[in-house]
């Protein structure tokens, strides 16, 4: 389902193939959780701006829509059904699955490109604003069901779009056949994983060593 994932790519890295005109200050990180603000590049006014949101939006999107349990990861079919518009690019580098193991344990895998580099989930966004004018902008990344891709880790993966289609999915004026063609899972042939610490699953820490590979928990 991937609620946690890393970003580590610095901002020239990111702007070379997201063509934003703002910028902030980014830190490598290594376990990226939600409810943390994470960096998002969306489509407003003239171009991409990239601005810091928080990874999980509120239940109140829920009661405006078809989608139940609104959270850091959504289903492509119930944000297909309610027609959202604000979509964006989540800047990632890699991010956990957990396999389920004997007694109940579960090893945990980093999940990568094969060429490397940041990568980009489907997101949708949106601003929620409070009595007192202040704006909280709120992000999720979206899912679709795995077609074997990284079978046995997860059911259901974050859709990663390719570069060429960045332009695509922001754009507004897209219609909704070219944005369904892009939910689908990643290609089997350009994703790898490797096993990583028990430590993941436990720890709030951010460090580098979360991501590094591990020994496998003994099945």
């Amino acid at each position: 389902m991937c609620h946690r994932y890393i970003q580590t790519s610095d901002l020239g890295s990111l702007q070379e193939n997201l063509a934003f005109t703002t910028a902030i200050d980014l830190t490598p990180r290594h376990n990226i959780r939600p409810l943390q603000d994470v960096p998002v590049v969306y489509r407003g006014g003239r171009g991409n701006h990239l601005r810091m949101m928080r990874w999980g939006l509120d239940d109140a999107l829920a009661s405006d829509t078809p989608l139940a349990a609104v959270d850091a990861a959504v289903s492509t079919e119930a944000v297909i059904a309610s027609q959202i518009q604000q979509r964006c690019l989540i800047p990632a580098d890699g991010f956990y699955e957990w396999e389920p193991r004997a007694g109940q344990r579960l090893q945990p895998w980093l999940v990568r490109l094969i060429e490397d580099g940041p990568f980009c989930f489907a997101g949708i966004w949106q601003v929620r604003r409070d009595a007192k004018g202040g704006a909280d902008y709120q992000c999720a990344l979206l899912t679709v069901a795995d077609n074997g891709t990284i079978a046995p880790l997860a059911a259901r993966v974050p859709v990663i779009l390719a570069r060429e289609d960045y332009n695509t999915w922001l754009d507004p004026m897209a219609s909704a056949s070219s944005l369904r063609a892009l939910l689908k899972p990643y290609r089997e042939s350009g994703i790898y994983w490797h096993p990583v610490s028990a430590e993941i699953l436990e720890s709030e820490r951010d460090m580098p060593s979360l991501a590094e590979p591990a020994q496998l928990i003994a099945a």
